[in-house]
């Protein structure tokens, strides 16, 4: 997902930095997912799924200042690490609520989980090359 993001900050927001520098920021936000994606599933054991899903409610609001900033410490820090944190409150979560919540049918519910995020990123990636 970040590859198209990266286009854009190359060629028009970031044109000062090297490629390696805006790389930092998709490598960032990944790293903080599936950190704090480890940090966030001892949380979920303890019941606090609705903490979690708040704290989540951070990959709206990094995104949503991703698109006020004009420097590379800004994207750095509203993508990499704002968005970076609230997807690792979601990431796990997600996960284990579908197989908790469901018994009989979890392989083609899970399945059907599993499948969404690949769709959902092939349809992100062509709206944000749209618009």
């Amino acid at each position: 997902m970040f590859g198209v993001f990266q286009t854009y900050y190359q060629t028009t927001l970031l044109q000062s930095q090297s490629p390696s520098n805006v790389s930092w920021i998709g490598s960032t936000q990944d790293f903080l997912r599936l950190f704090v994606g480890t940090i966030a599933g001892p949380f979920f054991d303890l019941c606090y799924l609705r903490t979690l899903l708040v704290t989540g409610t951070l990959s709206v609001f990094g995104m949503m200042m991703t698109s006020l900033c004009e420097e590379y410490w800004q994207s750095f820090l509203a993508q990499g690490v704002v968005t970076g944190v609230g997807v690792g409150c979601l990431f796990l979560p997600n996960v284990a609520v579908v197989s908790q919540y469901f018994t009989t049918t979890r392989s083609t519910v899970f399945g059907i989980a599993a499948s969404g995020r690949g769709i959902g990123m092939s349809l992100f990636c062509c709206s944000v090359k749209v618009f």
